[in-house]
């Protein structure tokens, strides 16, 4: 029979979910147990979503998926900033049809995840309302780049990585990990040497950090007590498993400009920003000749 027959008759309905994330698939479905069509195998998953519409509101062609916060899709977005889109596919077959025919419901793209404790909902947009949007780089001094993204910064992410037994876990968020500070002089006097003792000490801000799978922001390097440790790290909020002992990934962060790109990750040929753009537009301002800054005071020009 047709996949419309199935439909319009003694059908079985399962609805198949795939979010794509550059090499990085995960697959559900809505049904009771494990799906297997053709080579793809999708895991069940306890979601809801809205069902799209159409209408003259943009937003009624979106989707609201709501599932656990804990799901890796969602982790994505938790603490590190995605270079690559998520694209959100929505199929649907018969488990009683035999040919497994599959019919595309939906396509479109992660357009933001928001958190509410124990659930998450992610907004997906379709493919024809992303063509609307505003370009995603900027005529801005700092970098427009994720740092470590393949085609654009370029960095090697694993040549700025420490990994190392966690020492110990001064509070939820304070991590101590020995020889984090010392392991910053050593990258650094392979890539140039350049750095002061305090940008060593801070040389894991920005960055990330990982233990078995899960990803945290650095919001602060050094941490700790008084004064402050430079082998201590702080997240915004805890690991959910972490404990002493635990392998721990911590990648280098970055500031996004051109001095630190320079001297810390020797990286300028592919530097993502406009760092001689003028302070203030030149197009719509009068300017003396040479000055890139406004210096107006009262009215006048400030010599």
């Amino acid at each position: 029979m047709t996949f419309a027959t199935f439909e319009t008759q003694d059908g079985r309905p399962v609805e198949l979910l795939t979010f794509l994330n550059g090499a990085t698939v995960f697959r559900y479905t809505n049904a009771n147990n494990v799906v297997t069509v053709g080579a793809d195998t999708f895991e069940p998953l306890e979601y809801t979503r809205t069902a799209p519409s159409i209408s003259k509101d943009a937003d009624d062609t979106q989707l609201r998926i709501t599932l656990p916060s804990i799901n890796p899709v969602v982790r994505l977005y938790r603490e590190i900033l995605q270079s690559n889109i998520t694209t959100v596919t929505v199929e649907r077959f018969h488990d009683n049809d035999p040919d497994q025919q599959v019919q595309v419901f939906w396509k479109g793209e992660v357009g933001s995840v928001t958190v509410n404790n124990a659930l998450a909902t992610i907004l997906a947009t379709p493919f024809a309302q992303g063509t609307d949007e505003l370009p995603r780089f900027t005529y801005q001094g700092l970098c427009n780049y994720f740092l470590y993204e393949g085609s654009t910064c370029r960095i090697i992410r694993n040549d700025h990585r420490f990994v190392a037994p966690i020492s110990g876990i001064l509070s939820p968020t304070q991590i101590t990990v020995n020889g984090l500070r010392a392991e910053a002089a050593i990258i650094d006097a392979t890539i140039s040497g350049a750095l002061s003792s305090d940008e060593l000490d801070e040389y894991w801000l920005n960055g990330y950090c990982e233990v078995n799978g899960e990803l945290r922001r650095i919001i602060r390097s050094p941490a700790g007590g008084s004064p402050q440790d430079p082998d201590t790290i702080e997240i915004p909020y805890k690991f959910n498993n972490a404990s002493t002992g635990d392998q721990i990934e911590v990648f280098a962060g970055c500031k996004r400009d051109t001095d630190i790109c320079v001297r810390k990750f020797n990286n300028i040929i592919n530097y993502g920003g406009w760092p001689t753009v003028p302070k203030i537009n030149p197009f719509t301002t009068e300017l003396p000749v040479g000055t890139s800054a406004d210096t107006q005071r009262d009215g006048f020009w400030a010599g």
